[in-house]
């Protein structure tokens, strides 16, 4: 039963790294191809892995279609890992654009920036690896530190290091609770910056006091 697949990975590796910009490499328990013109389509099932550019994806499914196999759709146990900006995402659903460099998770999301500390939580991620920037959308949790953001939507911005959050934001840092419309948050100094309906609650340190021996 494997040497016709492995015969189809023979003739399909060399005409993907042939027609590709980005050529990648793919695996997975079985592979099914058509190759009508303006129609390729490849499916891994099983353990599917494609690398493309700095990009290790794995899910239980992935298909590939578009010329030169420019889209790829992961479905069920998404992992990836960025090995140029050291970061994991997991999701349940995955679309990547190997031209754009453009990738949306879907479903139970998760993304740690081992680099900058961070842990970000959602429904929907919007990744772009050209500008390093990642839109965020439903049920928002962000940790950093001593920082726990809650919102909506968020755009977290790997190269300045900030975040925006919108949509009932609200940053838990400590014991102190910030409220608005707009909060932007630095990740590198920890700063918060409020915009519109500011509330927030300050609960002081209390300063250890020493007992005499």
């Amino acid at each position: 039963m494997r040497k016709p697949v492995l015969l189809l990975l023979l003739v399909l590796i060399p005409l993907l790294e042939a027609r590709a910009e980005d050529p990648f490499t793919f695996r997975g328990d079985r592979l099914t191809s058509t190759f009508t013109e303006g129609q390729e389509r490849t499916t891994l099932t099983g353990n599917a892995r494609i690398v493309s550019g700095n990009l290790e994806i794995q899910a239980d499914t992935i298909e590939l279609w578009g010329r030169a196999f420019r889209f790829a759709l992961c479905r069920g146990r998404v992992v990836v890992r960025d090995t140029k900006k050291d970061l994991l995402l997991k999701a349940d659903v995955m679309n990547y654009d190997r031209t754009l460099k453009t990738s949306r998770f879907q479903g139970v999301c998760e993304l740690e920036d081992k680099g900058h500390e961070v842990t970000i939580r959602a429904g929907l991620f919007d990744y772009d690896e050209g500008t390093e920037k990642i839109v965020i959308q439903t049920g928002v949790r962000i940790f950093k530190g001593d920082l726990v953001c809650r919102s909506e939507y968020a755009v977290y911005d790997r190269t300045q290091d900030t975040l925006e959050l919108t949509g009932l934001p609200v940053v838990n840092k400590k014991k102190d609770v910030y409220k608005a419309g707009t909060i932007r948050v630095n990740l590198k100094s920890e700063d918060v910056l409020l915009e519109g309906r500011v509330s927030g609650t300050i609960t002081p340190e209390t300063k250890k006091t020493e007992t005499p021996p």
